[in-house]
């Protein structure tokens, strides 16, 4: 069975936002568990991914780029993360996030009429 990348990128890029939205809203509670979770585990992961999808061409890289400069900007601002700044965060990450399903389910529908995905 065949993997498409940018589909299975997609997803997982999306779990591990919806997972550092949810660790930011909660980074008042456990600063330290969260801040050690979105550094050492979803950020990493999604540089990781953003970078595998890239290599092979995929056609979501502009919301990648805004994902990527969003996370930068998180990773300087972890340090001295304040709860009211998580929250904006976990705002931008949702925003991100969406923008990244909104666009998946357009090339969904171009695949499906189609057969392939339309630029």
């Amino acid at each position: 069975m065949e993997v498409d990348i940018e589909e299975y990128t997609n997803e997982k890029v999306r779990q591990h936002l919806l997972l550092l939205e949810e660790h930011l809203k909660d980074y008042g509670q456990s600063p330290l568990f969260c801040a050690d979770c979105i550094r050492n585990k979803h950020i990493l992961m999604l540089f990781g991914l953003i970078s595998e999808c890239k290599s092979a061409g995929c056609t979501l890289n502009p919301v990648y780029k805004e994902i990527e400069e969003h996370l930068n900007s998180l990773k300087e601002t972890l340090p001295l993360l304040t709860e009211e700044k998580a929250i904006e965060l976990a705002e931008e990450t949702r925003r991100l996030r969406k923008k990244l399903e909104l666009l998946a389910e357009k090339a969904g529908e171009e695949i499906h009429s189609t057969g392939h995905i339309e630029s």
